[in-house]
């Protein structure tokens, strides 16, 4: 939080780099630190410091009963597996050599899994939402 305070430019241009696990164009790059930069630094600084804990989490997606897609990168593959095992009704997909944007990364992937979950999801009658 430090260095997005020192140099809030330079930060945001790394992490957007960063997010990505093969290289995007620099306009595309500049537009997403341009976007970013419409948050102010203060609520930028608040989206990283919320104040939940883990567990917040952990209550909220084990008391979610409808199936769940939950996509991760390698770092989350053991996360993923345990969440499998203790909670029923959930997929989990790992994108091996996708960063952090992996639907960027590997687009086509991305929406044919979130296709293929959608229509694997109950269909109820007169349910126009």
């Amino acid at each position: 939080m430090q260095q997005l305070r020192e140099g809030r430019d330079q930060t945001l241009n790394e992490f957007v780099h960063a997010i990505f696990s093969k290289p995007r164009p620099e306009s595309e790059i500049e537009s997403l630190v341009l976007g970013a930069k419409r948050m102010t630094l203060e609520d930028s600084l608040a989206l990283l410091s919320y104040p939940f804990e883990r567990t917040h989490w952990k209550r909220i997606v084990h008391g979610f009963k409808k199936p769940l897609l939950y996509v991760v990168t390698p770092q989350f593959e053991k996360q993923a597996q345990n969440l499998k095992k203790n909670r029923p009704g959930t997929q989990i997909e790992v994108f091996k050599t996708a960063g952090h944007a992996l639907f960027v990364d590997e687009p086509q992937r991305f929406n044919d899994l979130i296709l293929r979950f959608a229509e694997s999801l109950p269909h109820r009658e007169g349910n126009s939402s």
